[in-house]
């Protein structure tokens, strides 16, 4: 007789540890290898000794694993994802030696100089692979959350508040010690408090050594000795040396750092597309192109000295971070607030947006030497589709040579090491935040019409054709609004057969909607848009149109705040009737009267 238990399915066993926080959950390393089998391979091919490496490295690769688990390196900045500090240490790992394959003098000794290599190297990738590990150090605590945090009795008993006691990293591996707690308690709750400001150490030297403790094994230590005093030696100068000293000099100690500087300079760079995303609803990208064209066509003078702006025959450069300030506070200025001023994430978010383009070694900054014999200096490349369309740059004198310079990894990460050096002296290290969400994240919905005026030739039925078009594409506003009145252009898509750009303008004149030149004539003004073209329009003035928000009538002024997050700024230069030149609204206004 068949037993009906055998139809029952067993229910599936939920994962210890599943109800914590993905970030403090255990982990089993084989499969947690597995997840991240391309980074590791991707170090594997840069260590190029396979005799050691099963041996030697990948244990310790195991070892970083347990002490790691899925915690992130940061709070809201580089590598603050689940497993983010497991990644950010064998992506310093990696970059350390392929920094130090072009770098590093070995000894001059034949015989000696294969087995030093291959121990300075395996030193080198344990040196970045511990070199994150000061995130223990005061920055993370990892404590119980208690029912009744309050209880005397929690206090009294000297077990129950052993039992209670917060992660301590000196002690054992984070994934052991969760696994004990789960052990005693299936049940128990964590949670992970960061400190935004961790004490400043200045005359202690690093605990990195004391945390490596964990991932470094007696047996690889053992075979670093096989080569002598000096592996070993050069090892503990990394974990416990912080800069390469006159008195204490140290190929792997540069590396080391440099290969610390590749991991978040490329982690900043990734973000930005982040940072992106979070701005799309403000559109940033509209207001940084209009920023830009601003500020090459008003303030910087190609190839001039003192200018950031840069145009050789291989295309039109900024100096970068220079010009990265300016930038951020001109998007401020147009209400784009809580911005981070990391240069390297928003080169990062320029480039996945294609305002730039990347370098030749496919990095969101490049290298370029404005004279033959000048010293390299880092810039981004502006993209042909925006900025090389305006005809004062078309007439610009342009040297008749490439900038761009392709600079080898090494080189180009220690020209930027000064800005490592920088943020760490601030203690602002890598800890760039992001917004966590949009400056304007409700999309409102305006009602827009026409004022009363003397309707005796049915102008209104022809001008609501206008407002009829804004209604339904509110997402066309930021062009259209602009700070003098509404953009119209003979692109716009309600223009048909019956209704053609010249017959709305001839209307719109005779009922004095639009500006005017001395003559009584529309006046006519030309930009260059989103796409880099050269638009021609005319510009319905603030005083002829209303706007109501959930019934209530709003002013010109508020409308404009409302959908550009600033005050409007207008430039009625054009009304003075001088006959010199002079910079008419908020764009290249050009009158016909020629």
């Amino acid at each position: 007789m068949i037993s009906l238990l055998s139809f029952i399915e067993p229910k599936k066993q939920r994962a210890i540890g599943s109800h914590l926080p993905y970030y403090l959950r255990p982990i089993e390393v084989e499969d947690f290898l597995v997840e991240h089998d391309t980074l590791i391979k991707r170090l594997k091919v840069a260590y190029s000794d396979s005799q050691s490496w099963n041996a030697r490295i990948l244990p310790s690769i195991r070892e970083l694993a347990l002490a790691c688990g899925h915690l992130p390196y940061s709070a809201n900045g580089v590598f603050s994802e689940a497993d983010g500090l497991f990644k950010a240490g064998i992506l310093a790992a990696t970059y350390a030696i392929e920094i130090m394959e072009s770098t590093v003098q070995l000894e001059k000794n034949i015989m000696a100089q294969h087995l030093l290599q291959g121990r300075l190297k395996a030193v080198a990738a344990l040196a970045g692979l511990c070199a994150f590990l000061d995130v223990f150090d005061h920055k993370i605590t990892i404590v119980e959350k208690l029912s009744n945090p309050d209880s005397s009795f929690f206090h009294l008993n000297e077990s129950n508040h052993t039992s209670h006691l917060a992660y301590e990293p000196l002690a054992m591996p984070y994934t052991t010690w969760v696994k004990q707690k789960l052990a005693d308690n299936p049940l128990i709750d964590l949670e992970l408090h960061w400190n935004s400001s961790p004490p400043c150490h200045t005359n202690r030297k690093n605990l990195r050594l004391f945390y490596a403790r964990h991932v470094l094994l007696p047996e690889t230590l053992s075979w670093l000795a096989d080569a002598g005093q000096l592996p070993l030696m050069e090892l503990m100068k990394c974990l416990t040396i912080e800069s390469d000293v006159e008195n204490i000099p140290s190929s792997v100690i540069k590396v080391r750092n440099l290969g610390v500087y590749r991991a978040c300079l490329l982690e900043r760079e990734r973000i930005g597309s982040k940072l992106g995303e979070i701005l799309a609803p403000d559109g940033w990208q509209e207001t940084l192109i209009r920023i830009l064209r601003a500020r090459i066509l008003n303030d910087w003078e190609i190839n001039a000295k003192d200018s950031p702006l840069r145009k050789g025959a291989d295309g039109l450069f900024l100096f970068w971070p220079d010009v990265c300030p300016i930038l951020i506070d001109d998007m401020k200025n147009f209400g784009l607030i809580d911005l981070p001023t990391d240069p390297d994430i928003w080169a990062g978010c320029l480039l996945n947006s294609g305002i730039t383009v990347a370098s030749k070694n496919n990095d969101a900054t490049c290298w370029i030497a404005v004279t033959p014999n000048a010293k390299p200096r880092e810039a981004i490349k502006l993209s042909d589709e925006y900025f090389f369309t305006s005809g004062k740059i078309f007439q610009a004198k342009t040297i008749k040579r490439d900038f761009e310079t392709k600079l080898s990894l090494d080189q180009s990460t220690a020209l930027s090491q000064l800005t490592r050096e920088i943020l760490e002296s601030s203690n602002q290290a890598f800890t760039q935040k992001l917004p966590t969400e949009s400056v304007n994240t409700s999309h409102q919905t305006f009602i827009w019409q026409l004022k009363s005026i003397d309707d005796s030739e049915g102008s209104n039925t022809l001008f609501s054709v206008i407002f009829d078009f804004i209604n339904s594409h509110q997402e066309e506003l930021p062009s259209l609004l602009i700070d003098e009145g509404i953009f119209l252009t003979e692109k716009l898509n309600f223009l048909n057969d019956n209704l053609t750009f010249e017959r709305l303008v001839t209307s719109l004149l005779t009922a004095n909607l639009i500006y005017q030149n001395d003559r009584g004539e529309p006046l006519w003004v030309s930009h260059t848009n989103q796409f880099g073209e050269l638009v021609r329009g005319v510009i319905l003035k603030p005083n002829s149109f209303e706007v109501k928000l959930n019934g209530k009538l709003l002013s010109f002024n508020e409308i404009f705040q409302k959908v550009h997050a600033r005050e409007p700024n207008p430039n009625f230069s054009f009304l003075n009737r001088e006959t010199s030149p002079c910079d008419q609204l908020a764009f290249n206004f050009e009158e016909n009267s020629k």
